[in-house]
């Protein structure tokens, strides 16, 4: 009987450090939880204060050619937008193919498809200036035009 009553003492023991050890631990993720949070609604803040949210006006339109001539030295983004990603930095002039034009916020901007010799087929936008359009027989007259 004694052995019974040792075994359920140390068994009881046993728990109570277990629930002790793993309630001390929740708190400790609890408090870390609080800060975390509390940081990550001051880089938000901060956020919103560098770069507001404001509306952008899209407007999708037809380009009136299906090729251009990228300029050396242009960047092609992930989006009609420069704060946007950037995806390559053109180092020479680069045909392309155009599939979609966009104005936004009273800039035109380029939907292409890079003319790549390799397997690789890379698109995005552009924005006008920095592309030379090029009749749709690809004949060498090269307009700067715009949409």
């Amino acid at each position: 009987m004694v052995f019974l009553f040792l075994m359920l003492l140390i068994s009881l023991g046993g728990n109570a450090y277990t629930i002790f050890t793993f309630s001390k631990k929740n708190d400790i993720l609890k408090k870390q939880l609080i800060l975390l949070s509390r940081q990550n609604d001051a880089l938000r803040s901060k956020l919103t204060e560098l770069y507001p949210k404001r509306p952008i006006n899209i407007s999708y339109t037809i380009p009136k050619y299906k090729w251009g001539v990228i300029q050396k030295g242009a960047t092609l983004y992930i989006s009609p937008l420069e704060s946007s990603l950037e995806i390559i930095t053109f180092k020479e002039d680069t045909k392309v193919y155009i599939l979609d034009g966009a104005k936004v916020d009273s800039e035109n901007w380029f939907y292409i498809c890079l003319d790549a010799s390799d397997s690789t087929t890379t698109k995005g936008w552009i924005k006008e200036n920095y592309i030379s359009l090029v009749n749709e027989d690809l004949s060498s007259n090269i307009y700067n035009g715009t949409l």
